[in-house]
């Protein structure tokens, strides 16, 4: 007769369990900016009677996605993966607050592109 999973065993499923779920919540959260630019703030913008060619050109604000490979070397050379990824979190969540606060098409570009590097940032770091 053979033991049952012993009490380490289940600290180590329930570990694993732990972090592939906050692996995953983190993931879902960097995917967020992402995914506010390219489906919510073209309807946004075009209900504020903004200009298709400004619309367009609202996709560059993706440029820090685009950019990871750069941003990689910075990441494993300075800080740890935690501290990256907490001021990632952090930065992400004062930019979402700062879209929040303000009216002006330019602030909000300048907020959505801070959380795109945030994100990247973060997705670097995970």
């Amino acid at each position: 007769m053979t033991p049952g999973p012993g009490p380490v065993d289940g600290l180590r499923q329930r570990s694993t369990f732990h972090k592939c779920a906050l692996l995953s919540l983190m993931y879902f959260v960097q995917g967020m900016p992402f995914g506010f630019q390219t489906k919510t703030l073209p309807l946004h913008l075009r209900a504020h009677g903004t200009s298709l060619s400004v619309i367009g050109y609202s996709s560059l604000l993706s440029t820090p996605w685009m950019m990871k490979a750069f941003l990689a070397p910075m990441v494993d050379m300075y800080w740890s993966k935690k501290a990256w990824i907490l001021t990632a979190q952090v930065a992400l969540c004062m930019c979402i607050f700062g879209a929040g606060l303000f009216s002006t098409h330019d602030l909000l570009f300048v907020f959505i592109f801070l959380m795109n590097l945030s994100a990247t940032i973060q997705d670097v770091a995970v």
